[in-house]
């Protein structure tokens, strides 16, 4: 599987591009009982465009009390005879919309060939499958797969199960420069125009351009 290529090569390649560097901005990082250092970090442009890393269960797929969710579905279908699908109204245009901010991939331990047929039922581009391994464990086992398929890059985590552990590691990525956003969803409800504003807000405010420096 491709793997995104760390944010310094996306610098270079905007730079062959367009005939100048892209900026770069310097920030104070620190690991557990470490002592702070300090690395140098990209300034966005939209030529790179952030990636949204997306759970189905609880995202796209809805289940659980779905009798309070008050959720109409445009697709209810089964997958290998397992994997029951509930997919709410406007998702696909949800989705779509995402699509032009991000680069999009599934976080889910769902196996491929179920997440292609998915994709195919939502008539989706083949995004990316980020492999989890199968003995990861704890309230944060999607995390250390989400970063190594990152690198440097920027990218939000769409999720039903984000427990405080993986807030806390959502907000010391984004602490020492490295921008990362967390958006939780109700897995009876699934991602919803609210979700998708605030997604596409934070992107926007990644692509802006830099302010002038201190004067």
């Amino acid at each position: 599987m491709n793997r995104p290529e760390p944010v310094r090569r996306f610098a270079v390649a905007y730079s062959s591009l367009c005939g100048r560097a892209l900026p770069y901005r310097r920030v104070n990082t620190a690991a557990d009982n470490a002592t702070p250092t300090t690395k140098t970090v990209p300034l966005m442009h939209p030529a790179t465009p952030p990636l949204l890393m997306l759970d189905i269960d609880g995202v796209v797929n809805v289940f659980g009390d779905l009798g309070a969710s008050l959720v109409s579905f445009e697709l209810e279908f089964t997958i290998d005879g397992r994997y029951a699908v509930r997919i709410p109204s406007g998702t696909r245009e949800r989705l779509g919309r995402l699509e032009r901010a991000f680069e999009i991939a599934w976080a889910s331990t769902w196996p491929e060939s179920a997440v292609a047929e998915l994709s195919a039922r939502l008539r989706l581009e083949a995004w990316p499958r980020i492999e989890i391994p199968a003995d990861a464990s704890g309230p944060d086992f999607k995390w250390g797969s989400l970063v190594r398929f990152a690198g440097a890059r920027p990218f939000a985590w769409v999720d039903d199960q984000l427990a405080d552990g993986c807030l806390d590691l959502v907000r010391r990525r984004d602490a020492v420069g490295s921008p990362t956003l967390a958006v939780s969803t109700r897995t009876n409800r699934g991602l919803d125009d609210d979700h998708v504003e605030r997604l596409m807000a934070w992107a926007r405010a990644l692509a802006a351009p830099p302010g002038p420096g201190p004067r």
